[in-house]
């Protein structure tokens, strides 16, 4: 669990330091190139040349960061491609990488993996419960006459709690072990 949590903050880290990166460095350059144009005749040329430099400079972190992001995710198990488009895509055009795109892409891939677990572990549960209920109504309904209906029902609904209590139990050891530790 700790493993999980760990995980997530480091990527979430990477994908702060990653656009944190990209916004200094844009306007840093914005910022030398804006007093570069105040000297004549030189300082259009320097500013056109700032400008483009710094778009290379952006689109070299995003591929280059960005990959290593993207792989990072898809070792630990929490890349989507589809929140690729709401990042990456974004990231890789030029002036675009002031908005966050790399950490809204890593935090959407962790909010999807967590929604994934609790979906699992509501289907196995789920499962679970009418395995238990329907063993435990084959076993009260196992050697009974029908003429004991009455008797039947009542055991049949005590063994149905019983099995409830216990499926409830085991489910509460699964969710402790693989309980989502980046929620």
């Amino acid at each position: 669990m700790t493993k999980d949590i760990t995980m997530s903050v480091l990527l979430l880290m990477f994908a702060i330091m990653l656009d944190g990166a990209q916004v200094l460095i844009g306007l840093g350059i914005t910022g030398i190139t804006s007093v570069a144009n105040l000297i004549p005749f030189v300082g259009q040329g320097i500013s056109m040349t700032g400008s483009m430099l710094g778009a290379v400079i952006d689109v070299c972190l995003s591929f280059s960061f960005g990959s290593v992001l993207i792989c990072l995710l898809g070792l630990s198990g929490m890349f989507y491609p589809i929140t690729w488009f709401a990042g990456g895509i974004a990231e890789v055009i030029p002036f675009m990488d002031i908005f966050p795109g790399w950490t809204v892409m890593v935090a959407r891939c962790i909010w999807k993996k967590h929604f994934e677990i609790k979906k699992v572990l509501s289907v196995a549960e789920g499962i679970a419960m009418g395995a238990a209920l329907e063993g435990a109504g084959a076993t009260a309904r196992a050697g009974t006459p029908a003429s004991k209906s009455a008797a039947n029902d009542n055991k049949q609904s005590d063994s149905s709690k019983g099995a409830k209590i216990h499926v409830s139990k085991q489910m509460d050891d699964i969710r402790a072990k693989t309980k989502p530790s980046y929620a």
